[in-house]
């Protein structure tokens, strides 16, 4: 099947009592559509269900990093690079650190926000 881009599915197979929606938010070139489906855990702000909609498909539409429309929001598609990438992980080799043991080394969490290298 093939959803028309924008397509938002909010009601019938969703959670009765949820704050959740299906979005379709990128155009399929190949495969069947697969809508991404979100649910609000904490809303803070007040929302209503339209602006949290229309805000997430926007966000679909900031990514840098693709020319094209993604199917997640950009910062959850950032979060995901840096989840993945080994690029960011790398710690500087030092004296201090060479002397500790790789599996200290592991839980120290001064070692890691010092070390940390910048994504892009």
């Amino acid at each position: 099947y093939f959803f028309i881009i924008g397509t938002v599915i909010d009601t019938d197979i969703v959670l009765r009592n949820g704050f959740d929606f299906y979005l379709n938010s990128h155009t399929t070139i190949q495969v069947t559509s697969q809508p991404t489906f979100y649910q609000v855990l904490y809303d803070d702000i007040g929302f209503t269900s339209d602006d949290i909609q229309q805000l997430t498909y926007y966000l679909c539409h900031t990514d840098v990093r693709c020319t094209n429309v993604i199917h997640v929001p950009a910062p959850i598609h950032y979060a995901t690079c840096c989840v993945t990438s080994d690029e960011h992980k790398s710690i500087t080799t030092n004296d201090s650190i060479l002397r500790t043991e790789r599996a200290d080394m592991a839980c120290r969490q001064d070692v890691w926000k010092n070390n940390l290298k910048c994504f892009h």
